[in-house]
């Protein structure tokens, strides 16, 4: 046998490097392909794909400026809502969304950061509806097939916010013979609610000013937290103009039996 002849027993035992070669060689390119994917460059394109494809089926149409993203902090730019007109409905200069990765893979939604900076919502109503649900109704509707009856589930899902915050938001609604606006909103608060049967943690602090149909300053603090499970305590003042009311008590938060006993 020649020296520069591999022997036979020795090209048998390469056998296995051509097929792992082939696995390394995939598993990069899914790597790369997956790391362009969820790149800023990724993100957008593939919004500008989806949003071409929803806008086509809707008599509105859904508006979105840039995706950044760092982990999973999500930050969506210019985001609008139009009706079919292209009047605006809702126009959002910024919204951040930071959820935990962990929550989900439970079945839980759990969000770090829920922000909402310069929300301007206009909302136009008259006896067909509003202007919002004529931004989504759908340019060819299908023909709704009967559907199955739905299995009641005894299940419960947890919803936690650690942060929302909606910031210098304006607010309008209007119909034939009514008319109420905000300006100036804002919105703190934080909640842990687990829906339904409790136990529901909220602590909220809303502040704007009013334009109608009463002119001056609004405030509102709502505080809700479990006592003796399933019992809750209930806050909640309302301040507007010169006017405030005050409501207090308990309440059991329970769709088959609920049980309340309040005051004003």
């Amino acid at each position: 046998m020649s020296q520069h002849e591999a022997s036979p027993h020795k090209r048998r035992g390469l056998w296995w490097k051509v097929p792992l070669v082939g696995v390394c060689s995939l598993l990069l390119l899914v790597l790369m392909l997956l790391g362009v994917a969820l790149s800023d460059w990724g993100v957008n394109h593939l919004s500008s794909y989806t949003l071409k494809k929803v806008n086509a089926q809707l008599k509105g149409h859904i508006e979105l400026g840039h995706i950044h993203r760092k982990g999973l902090r999500i930050t969506l730019d210019e985001v609008g809502v139009f009706d079919p007109a292209g009047k605006p409905v809702v126009q959002v200069e910024r919204l951040v969304a930071h959820p935990a990765l962990g929550a989900l893979l439970h079945g839980q939604v759990h969000l770090y950061d829920l922000i909402i900076t310069d929300p301007r919502v206009q909302i136009h109503a008259t006896k067909d509806g509003t202007n919002f649900s004529d931004a989504f109704t759908p340019k060819h509707p299908q023909p709704q097939k009967p559907q199955a009856p739905q299995m009641s589930s005894n299940g419960s899902t947890q919803i936690v916010v650690d942060n929302f915050a909606l910031r210098q938001g304006s607010v309008r609604y209007s119909d034939p013979t009514f008319i109420a606006a905000l300006k100036d909103l804002n919105i703190h608060a934080k909640a842990n609610v687990t829906w339904p049967g409790g136990p529901l943690n909220v602590d909220l602090r809303l502040d704007a000013v009013s334009d109608a149909p009463v002119n001056g300053p609004l405030s509102v603090r709502l505080a809700v937290a479990p006592t003796t499970m399933p019992q809750h305590t209930l806050k909640l003042s309302v301040a507007a103009a010169n006017s405030a009311v005050k409501l207090g008590g308990t309440f059991v938060p329970d769709l088959q039996t609920p049980a309340a006993d309040l005051y004003i």
